[in-house]
C-alpha cells in the first residue's frame, strides 16, 4: 500500500463520481431493496443503489435506512444536499421533503413530521428513512419480514405503452442473429426489426432466480412459486425441492425444509446448504452470480435473461430456445484519456475496443476509503468490512481495527482495542479523545476500488467527487469521462 499513497495524492485531483441509473417512469414503478444488499430492482432490472461505493440498507429502530439519491431519480424525483444545515432536500412534482442529520423531524411541503429512525452518516454516505421518503412521494411501502425485503410501488395507473425510445428510456444492443433488442426499466424486452419497429414484445412474468452450483458443479436456480408464495430450487436437469414456510434457528438465518426431508439455510455468504435431522451438513450450494429473469410474449414463448450480477464480467446475456442472443451490454461506460472505452460493471473491471469487444479485464481484490489529515498532511485509508467493522490505515503501514458501537446515538461510532472512539461523519472520520473532544480529524477524499490482472498487478479506480481516475501499476493514471454506449 505505501508504494501507492504519493501516487494516490498526485492522481486524486482528477478522480470522476458514479453515476446513477434514472428509470423508466411510464405506468407502475416498482423499486424492490433486500437488507444488506446493495443492488435494487426497479421494474424488474437490476442497479446498484449507492452507484460505485456499494453501500446496502439497514435497519435502525425498526426502520430501514438507505442512501437515497439513485431511489428518488428512480422514482421521477431529484436530490441536492445543503452542506451548511447537513440537510437532503427532495422533489418529485409539487412535494418537497426535507431531512437533516441527526433530526428525527422531516418536513413535507414545510409541514413537520416524526421519524421513528433520524437520518444519519454512516459510511461517509448519507443513510434516509426509505418508507418516509417513499410515502411522501405518493408510493406504497411493503415490508417482507422472512425475506428482509421491502418494496415500493407507485400508485400511479398503469398505462399501456408504444415502443419509443426518443428519450433513452431503452438501451438498445445490436444481437448475434442480427436483430436489435431494447432492454427497458420496465419489465418489458422489445425485439426490433427494420426501421426500429418492434417486431415482438417480451414481458417479464415474475421474480428472478439465482443460480447455485452444487459441490458436483449441478447448476441449480432459487425461484418463487408465485402460487404458493414457497422457494423451490430446481436443476437444469428439472430435478426440484420445494420448500414449506420458513423459520428462524438459533445458530443459523432463515432456513426452509426441503420436500426432500433436508432442511436448507441461505447464511448470507453466498452459500447455501443442506442439513440433516441432526444438524450435518449435507449438501452445499454456492451462488455463481448470475441473476436469471424469465420474460414471456403474448404467444408464450420464453426469453431467458441473465445478468451476472457479481460472478463474472458479462452484464446481460439473453437465451432463448437454448441458443445465445445478446453479445454483452453496458448500461453506463467511460471513455478513457488512453482512448480506450470503459465500465466497471459487476466485479470487474473492463476495457472495450472501437467495438465494444472486451480487450483487458481485472478482477475486483479489494474496496476502501481514503481520507486525509491536513494538519499533518497525512494519508489514511478506512477499509470496511460490512457496517460492524473496519480497518483503519495510518501513516506508517500501521493497521487498527474498528468495532461498531451501539450507544443508542444517532452518531455512527467504532472503538479500537485501545478503548479509543471514532465518529464517522459526512466529511470524514474523526478520532475523540478521553473527553469527547476531537483529537484527530481525518477528511473524506475518495473511494478506491483496487482490481488485479492475470499476473497479479493492481489497478486502482480512484471515484472521486469530480472525477474518476485509474490509477495503472506503472504510476500513470487515466481519466475518465462518462459516456453511454
Amino acid at each position: 500500500m505505501k508504494r501507492y499513497k504519493a501516487l494516490f495524492t498526485a492522481a486524486l485531483a482528477a478522480a470522476l463520481a458514479a453515476v446513477s441509473l434514472t428509470a423508466v417512469h411510464a405506468g407502475e414503478t416498482k423499486i424492490e431493496f433486500t437488507v444488506n444488499s446493495a443492488f435494487m430492482k426497479v421494474n424488474g432490472v437490476s442497479a446498484e443503489i449507492d452507484p460505485g461505493k456499494g453501500t446496502a440498507p439497514v435497519i435502525v429502530n425498526g426502520r430501514t435506512l438507505l442512501p437515497i439519491r439513485a431511489v428518488v431519480e428512480a422514482m421521477g424525483g431529484e436530490v441536492s444536499w445543503i452542506a451548511d444545515t447537513k440537510t437532503t432536500v427532495l422533489k418529485k412534482g409539487e412535494d418537497t421533503v426535507e431531512l437533516t442529520i441527526g433530526s428525527d423531524t422531516a418536513y413535507l411541503n414545510g409541514k413537520g413530521d416524526k421519524l421513528d429512525a433520524a437520518p444519519v452518516i454512516m459510511n461517509g454516505r448519507t443513510m434516509l428513512p426509505l418508507r418516509f421518503v417513499a410515502e411522501s412521494f405518493g408510493f406504497k411501502t411493503d415490508w417482507d419480514a422472512e425475506t428482509k425485503s421491502i418494496t415500493i410501488t407507485s400508485l400511479e395507473e398503469e398505462k399501456e405503452i408504444e415502443y419509443n425510445n426518443n428519450d433513452g428510456s431503452f438501451t438498445e444492443r445490436r444481437a448475434t442473429d442480427g436483430k436489435t433488442y431494447a432492454l427497458g426499466m420496465n419489465d418489458e424486452i422489445y425485439v426490433l426489426g427494420k426501421d426500429k419497429k418492434p417486431e415482438n414484445k417480451y414481458t417479464s412474468v415474475g421474480d428472478f432466480g439465482v443460480m447455485y452450483t452444487d459441490d458436483a458443479g449441478k447448476l441449480y436456480m432459487l425461484t418463487e412459486n408465485l402460487d404458493t408464495d414457497f422457494y423451490e430450487l430446481e436443476s437444469k436437469a428439472g430435478d426440484k425441492i420445494s420448500f414449506d414456510d420458513t423459520e428462524e434457528l438459533s445458530n443459523y438465518a432463515v432456513s426452509g425444509k426441503g420436500s426432500d426431508g433436508l432442511v436448507y439455510m441461505d447464511l448470507g455468504a453466498k452459500c447455501m446448504y443442506a442439513l440433516d435431522d441432526k444438524g450435518n451438513i449435507v449438501k452445499k450450494f454456492t451462488e455463481t452470480g448470475e441473476r436469471d429473469y424469465i420474460y414471456e410474449d403474448q404467444n408464450g414463448g420464453k426469453l431467458l435473461y441473465i445478468m451476472a450480477k457479481d460472478g463474472g464480467p458479462e452484464d446481460y446475456v439473453a437465451y432463448s430456445g437454448g441458443s445465445a442472443m445478446l453479445e454483452r451490454a453496458y448500461f453506463t461506460t467511460y471513455l478513457g484519456s488512453d482512448g480506450l472505452t470503459y465500465t466497471y460493471a459487476n466485479d470487474y473491471l473492463i476495457a472495450l475496443d472501437d467495438n465494444f469487444e472486451p480487450v483487458k479485464e481485472y478482477k475486483l481484490s479489494r474496496e476502501y476509503s481514503m481520507l486525509s489529515d491536513d494538519e499533518h498532511d497525512d494519508v489514511y485509508y478506512m477499509e470496511y468490512m460490512g457496517m460492524l467493522t473496519g480497518v483503519l490505515e495510518g501513516p506508517g503501514d500501521e493497521k487498527t481495527t474498528l468495532t461498531y458501537v451501539n450507544d443508542g446515538s444517532d452518531q455512527y461510532k467504532f472503538k479500537d482495542s485501545k478503548g479509543n472512539i471514532y465518529v464517522d461523519a459526512a466529511d470524514g472520520l474523526a478520532k475523540l479523545d478521553k473527553n469527547g473532544k476531537i483529537a484527530l480529524k481525518m477528511e473524506w477524499m475518495a473511494f478506491c476500488r483496487e482490481y488485479t490482472d492475470s499476473k497479479g498487478e493492481v489497478y486502482t479506480l480512484i471515484l472521486g467527487d469530480d472525477h474518476i481516475t485509474l490509477l495503472m501499476p506503472s504510476g500513470q493514471t487515466i481519466d475518465f469521462q462518462e459516456t453511454y454506449g
